[in-house]
């Protein structure tokens, strides 16, 4: 996919691994991880990325209105 392509993924990745480390693995939750991570996942997303979504988003609109 696009994002692993450009390195997103291994960068978050990366992201959460030092989290753990920095916070220890029996002092963090998933709901923790989810709070600290996500708006830097969004972030980190490309606009070329973001792009190509939204038109996808708009070709799969656009046949289920002429289909």
């Amino acid at each position: 996919s696009k994002l692993v392509q450009s390195g997103w993924r291994d960068e978050i990745k990366s992201y959460v691994a030092d989290l753990i480390e920095a916070r220890g693995v029996d002092n963090v939750t998933a709901e923790d991880l989810i709070d600290e991570v996500m708006p830097r996942a969004k972030e980190r997303v490309s606009e070329e990325v973001k792009n190509a979504l939204l038109s996808m988003i708009r070709d799969a609109m656009t046949a289920g209105v002429k289909g």
